[in-house]
């Protein structure tokens, strides 16, 4: 398999406000991406899983687009509609890609942190369940 095409317009978040929260940007980011919290600015960077453990630390997952230094929107639980077409039951995980993508677990290769994201709960939407392990494949 490979990567999730998300359509960004097409992303809707939880409908509990509870898992949902904002931040800062770090730099230009679309709605449907995962973002991790940098340290060293605490703002929100696309994460990714084959940079460093800190990039491949999910906070959550972008609802609002938003320019670096700009307001962010994300939710970090519940279930939301991804934007894209996905398999029902299956793990989703941050992907090796860089951009904060999703993948399924098993395109994770050699060296790449295992950050899962949650289980589609149907075709379109995934239960945020969110398990940064630390452990690399």
């Amino acid at each position: 398999m490979a990567d999730i095409t998300i359509t960004a317009a097409n992303v809707r978040g939880p409908s509990e406000q509870r898992y949902v929260r904002t931040g800062t940007a770090g730099e230009a980011i679309t709605a449907g991406t995962l973002l991790y919290l940098k340290s060293s600015d605490q703002k929100y960077w696309l994460a990714d899983a084959d940079a460093s453990e800190e990039a491949a630390t999910i906070a959550g997952m972008a609802l609002t687009g938003a320019d670096a230094d700009g307001p962010v929107v994300f939710a970090d639980g519940g279930d939301v509609d991804i934007g894209g077409t996905i398999v029902k039951g299956r793990v989703y995980v941050l992907s090796d890609t860089g951009g904060g993508l999703i993948c399924p677990e098993a395109d994770l290769a050699s060296g790449d942190y295992c950050s899962i994201f949650g289980v589609a709960s149907s075709t379109s939407n995934i239960t945020i369940d969110i398990n940064n392990s630390g452990v690399t494949v």
